[in-house]
């Protein structure tokens, strides 16, 4: 449990979009008299009649006539196949394809009948939003409660500190930080998929690349959230080109920040749960300890899962690790002489509203 006992996934990205697409589906109610009233409420028509010089019954016939005309129309749209309100952005091969997933996810189907359902201005920034509610599948899948799993977005805030920590130096530090900050973004839509699900590597990169497609559909016209979003996840992936070691230094954050996230899961285990969860987390360990190509990084992680702090507070350990980091890396350590680091592992510790650090 969290020690400050705080909730760290505020709310369920999957029935939140659910719930939001059944009453939008159900936007339209049955009877000629409940659709007058929602398209035109009786005070509404009674200003219109005010204003026209005609009586609220002429009013309330004409909207009449509108609900007849839409309701039909409307209730189609919230009912449809989700993949047809969006295929205008979709090659015929791609709209299959997007079929297919929908049929083999519900989570994907949800995500695409919501984002179908709201303005495209408006799905930048609901995407946004939807990363504090989905969590990542990986911690849930070795037992951590529910409402204590790592969000998204805290993911993404925890990286951006490592950034700062480990290459702050680096004169490409705002494109490492800007790439890995939503870089995830497409996960609001389908959710967050693990090795262990059933979807080929392949298959996940052009379900994530289509959803980030959707969600970001205004960056032509200029969008601002719509282009950053589309710029991190692209950069990511390799869609576009960037500077030479910045993807790997960017990659090293993302396999890095999953180690420091075991390190507190292993903090905050019970007594009677620490051998189970250990057991969980060594395959998490291990896939990075192979994955990571930095040599901070390298000897960041190091510290992170030294046995003698298996146990230990998350602020003692992430100074352990830090330790180990310069220790490794004088140059490193002789330009970050003198600075204070108390801020940056707050705010790293922070990032996760999981601790209170005085």
């Amino acid at each position: 449990m969290p020690r400050d006992g705080a909730y760290r996934v505020h709310g369920n990205a999957e029935a939140y979009m659910a719930a939001q697409v059944e009453a939008m589906r159900d936007v339209f109610p049955d009877g000629e008299d409940a659709q007058i009233d929602l398209l035109l409420p009786p005070q509404l028509r009674a200003r219109l009649a005010r204003m026209g010089g005609t009586t609220e019954g002429e009013v309330a016939e004409r909207a009449g006539m509108f609900a007849r005309q839409m309701a039909p129309l409307l209730r189609a749209y919230y009912q449809a196949d989700p993949i047809d309100r969006v295929a205008g952005l979709y090659t015929d091969d791609e709209q299959a394809f997007l079929r297919n997933m929908c049929v083999r996810f519900s989570r994907v189907k949800t995500g695409f009948a919501y984002f179908g359902m709201i303005r495209s201005a408006a799905r930048p920034f609901k995407a946004v939003e939807l990363l504090s509610m989905q969590p990542r599948t990986g911690w849930q899948r070795i037992g951590v409660p529910e409402g204590f799993v790592q969000s998204v977005d805290d993911h993404h805030r925890s990286g951006e500190i490592l950034a700062h920590i480990l290459f702050g130096d680096d004169p490409e530090l705002e494109l490492i930080s800007s790439t890995f900050r939503y870089h995830d973004a497409g996960e609001s839509l389908i959710g967050d998929f693990t090795p262990h699900c059933p979807i080929s590597k392949d298959e996940k990169i052009r379900l994530e690349a289509l959803a980030v497609r959707l969600i970001t559909a205004d960056r032509s016209r200029g969008h601002p959230m719509a282009q950053t979003i589309y710029q991190s996840f692209a950069a990511y992936e390799g869609f576009i080109p960037l500077p030479e070691g910045v993807r790997e230094k960017v990659r090293d954050i993302d396999l890095l920040e999953m180690t420091l996230e075991s390190a507190m899961i292993r903090s905050e285990a019970p007594m009677d749960a620490r051998a189970a969860i250990d057991r969980g987390l060594a395959e998490f360990d291990a896939y990075v300890t192979g994955q990571l190509k930095h040599s901070r990084a390298r000897s960041f992680c190091a510290g992170l899962l030294d046995p003698a702090l298996r146990h230990a507070h998350p602020v003692k350990v992430w100074g352990h690790a830090m330790q180990g980091m310069f220790a490794a890396d004088p140059d490193y350590a002789a330009l970050c002489a003198g600075k204070d680091w108390s801020e940056s592992v707050r705010a790293a510790l922070g990032a996760a509203r999981r601790f209170r650090i005085s």
